[in-house]
Protein backbone atom coordinates (compact mmCIF):
# COMPACT_ATOMS: atom_id res chain seq x y z
CA UNK A 1 0.00 0.00 0.00
CA UNK A 2 1.22 3.55 -1.20
CA UNK A 3 0.80 6.66 1.19
CA UNK A 4 0.80 10.09 0.15
CA UNK A 5 3.26 12.65 1.16
CA UNK A 6 0.15 14.78 2.53
CA UNK A 7 -1.43 11.47 4.25
CA UNK A 8 2.28 10.54 5.87
CA UNK A 9 3.29 14.24 7.13
CA UNK A 10 -0.43 14.23 8.37
CA UNK A 11 0.25 11.05 10.51
CA UNK A 12 3.57 12.60 11.86
CA UNK A 13 1.92 15.63 13.01
CA UNK A 14 -0.81 13.50 14.85
CA UNK A 15 1.48 11.52 16.32
CA UNK A 16 3.98 14.32 17.36
CA UNK A 17 1.26 16.33 18.74
CA UNK A 18 -0.07 13.18 20.86
CA UNK A 19 3.09 12.38 22.28
CA UNK A 20 4.79 15.72 22.89
CA UNK A 21 3.78 16.75 26.58
CA UNK A 22 5.13 12.85 27.66
CA UNK A 23 8.02 13.49 25.70
CA UNK A 24 8.61 17.20 27.23
CA UNK A 25 7.90 15.52 30.74
CA UNK A 26 10.92 12.58 29.61
CA UNK A 27 12.96 15.74 28.76
CA UNK A 28 12.76 17.48 32.10
CA UNK A 29 13.43 14.82 33.69
CA UNK A 30 16.64 14.08 32.15
CA UNK A 31 17.44 17.80 32.09
CA UNK A 32 17.43 17.79 35.58
CA UNK A 33 20.23 15.44 36.64
CA UNK A 34 23.66 16.34 36.50
CA UNK A 35 25.11 13.41 34.86
CA UNK A 36 28.04 14.37 33.50
CA UNK A 37 31.43 12.25 33.26
CA UNK A 38 32.17 9.69 35.86
CA UNK A 39 29.12 11.09 37.68
CA UNK A 40 27.97 7.67 38.60
CA UNK A 41 24.63 8.78 40.94
CA UNK A 42 23.79 10.72 38.30
CA UNK A 43 23.98 7.62 35.60
CA UNK A 44 22.29 5.91 37.86
CA UNK A 45 19.53 8.04 38.00
CA UNK A 46 19.41 8.25 34.16
CA UNK A 47 20.03 4.31 33.69
CA UNK A 48 16.39 4.03 36.08
CA UNK A 49 14.30 6.61 33.87
CA UNK A 50 15.22 4.59 30.74
CA UNK A 51 14.71 1.15 32.04
CA UNK A 52 10.96 2.59 33.16
CA UNK A 53 10.67 3.61 29.39
CA UNK A 54 12.16 0.81 27.84
CA UNK A 55 10.54 -1.94 29.65
CA UNK A 56 7.17 -1.06 28.06
CA UNK A 57 8.20 -2.28 24.94
CA UNK A 58 6.91 -6.02 24.30
CA UNK A 59 9.90 -8.19 23.38
CA UNK A 60 12.24 -5.67 24.31
CA UNK A 61 16.08 -7.00 25.77
CA UNK A 62 17.79 -5.14 27.93
CA UNK A 63 21.50 -5.87 29.26
CA UNK A 64 23.64 -3.57 31.66
CA UNK A 65 27.23 -3.29 31.41
CA UNK A 66 28.53 -1.86 34.41
CA UNK A 67 31.95 0.12 34.37
CA UNK A 68 33.57 1.54 37.70
CA UNK A 69 33.76 4.97 37.81
CA UNK A 70 31.50 5.60 34.99
CA UNK A 71 28.52 3.93 35.66
CA UNK A 72 25.66 1.30 33.90
CA UNK A 73 25.56 1.40 29.65
CA UNK A 74 22.87 -0.03 28.53
CA UNK A 75 21.92 -1.85 25.59
CA UNK A 76 18.87 -2.83 24.76
CA UNK A 77 17.61 -4.87 21.58
CA UNK A 78 14.27 -5.62 19.97
CA UNK A 79 14.40 -8.28 17.33
CA UNK A 80 11.66 -8.88 14.54
CA UNK A 81 10.04 -12.71 14.77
Amino acid sequence: MKYSQDAILKAAREGAAKYAQEQFDVLRQFCAIDCGSCNEEGNAKVVEIIDGLLKKIDGIQIEHHYFPGYGTNIVAKLTPE
